[in-house]
């Protein structure tokens, strides 16, 4: 009778300490959820706010970035799909969007311009590159520049072969391979080539 109890008693200490372990899993997780939600709700508060002059990263499982409704998001992932990205190697998906803009005037001392009425503003150019002419009687001219940067870059974790790979695809599975992360930038503006990009992760 009392082996019985003993072993009553083991069975049930056993369950105790299961239910503890799965509890303490399921709060850990739970936790970990809550930092992340908060951490992207700081991030989208500072990413709409103006008066901002950093941005907050924002953590998303490619579940989630399936499931988004941001119209960025949606533009990076579909570009990431472009560049054949495997989703298990993706680290980081980032937008980038700039606005150069350059003012020049010149007031000549001669009449440019003989009608007093004359007013012509127009603007040259597409989305990428515009020219903004304006012309004032009498002798006033006045351009505006501007020149937007779309870009959008992706970090992937990769493996590669340490040394030359071999012709022979099933040698290839044996040899010594190193993790890095690779780099793609796309810069949707035509006219913009990018002649030098560097990258450094700060080791802990």
């Amino acid at each position: 009778m009392r082996t019985y109890i003993t072993i009553g008693g083991i069975i049930i200490l056993i369950a105790l300490l299961c239910g503890t372990f799965l509890l303490s899993t399921q709060l850990k997780r739970y936790r970990e959820y809550y930092e992340v939600e908060k951490t992207n709700r700081k991030a989208i508060e500072s990413e709409v706010d103006s008066l901002h002059s950093t941005t907050e990263l924002l953590r998303y499982s490619i579940k989630d970035i399936k499931a988004s409704n941001d119209s960025l998001t949606e533009m990076l992932y579909t570009a990431n799909k472009k560049l054949k990205l495997k989703d298990k190697s993706l680290r980081q998906m980032q937008y980038l969007l700039s606005t150069a803009t350059k003012a020049d005037s010149v007031v000549l001392r001669d009449t440019l311009f003989t009608e007093r009425d004359i007013a012509i503003d127009t603007v040259i150019g597409d989305n990428w590159i515009q020219t903004r002419l304006q012309l004032k009687y009498p002798s006033t001219i006045k351009t505006t520049h501007q020149v937007k940067s779309e870009k959008m870059i992706f970090l992937n974790e990769v493996k590669k072969i340490d040394g030359k790979p071999s012709k022979l695809f099933f040698i290839r599975w044996f040899q010594k391979k190193y993790t890095t992360v690779e780099i793609d930038i796309i810069e949707n503006n035509p006219y913009i080539v990018n002649d030098r990009n560097k990258f450094i992760e700060i080791i802990k």
